[in-house]
């Protein structure tokens, strides 16, 4: 069993501040946030990039289908809820 793996083309490194970046292709779907693993071989002239799946709901997609705006209206802003007064009770 072989792992072929796809070529997508040449890039070219380029100076964002102080760090390197390597674009992107858009067609291989990855979204601004991301989380990747990066290993290199021995002499670092093959790099793999390993996409990492988070634990953590806000930012592995379990709530992307979700409109919180929506939500926020048939609710209301629960940040601003007056508290109800103590039940009265005839003891």
């Amino acid at each position: 069993m072989t792992n072929k793996l796809n070529q997508f083309g040449v890039f070219k490194a380029q100076k964002h501040g102080n760090q390197l970046v390597l674009t992107i292709p858009s067609n291989l779907s990855v979204h601004e946030g991301e989380l990747f693993e990066l290993m290199a071989s021995a002499d670092a002239s093959k790099l793999i990039y390993v996409r990492k799946k988070s634990d953590n709901p806000w930012f592995n997609g379990m709530f992307d289908h979700v409109d919180f705006s929506s939500l926020l209206q048939e609710t209301g802003d629960l940040d601003n809820i007056k508290p109800v007064a103590e039940e009265k009770t005839d003891w």
